[in-house]
């Protein structure tokens, strides 16, 4: 598994104990957003029990990454983007 850096948004961090990154594994974009709901549990609350990935939003290098995307492989080192999507 990829050890990756997940940037988080400033609504996403207080999720996170105020950390605005944190270090999360995974071989794919998905995996990582995985491991990084399954270490702070009380995130399933805001995106439900299954990753909602309708509600957030992944940039890779800066560049968004495509829900269709989200199985991309990653490599040690990569950083992600999470940024939560609120509508109206």
């Amino acid at each position: 598994m990829a050890n990756v850096k997940l940037h988080l948004d400033q609504y996403l961090s207080y999720f996170a104990r105020k950390q605005p990154s944190v270090n999360v594994k995974g071989n794919t974009v998905y995996e990582c957003l995985d491991n990084f709901v399954s270490q702070f549990p009380e995130l399933k609350k805001v995106i439900g029990t299954e990753l909602s990935l309708s509600i957030i939003s992944v940039y890779s290098e800066k560049e968004e990454t495509a829900i269709e995307n989200f199985a991309r492989p990653v490599k040690d080192g990569d950083e992600l983007y999470l940024m939560f999507i609120s509508g109206g």
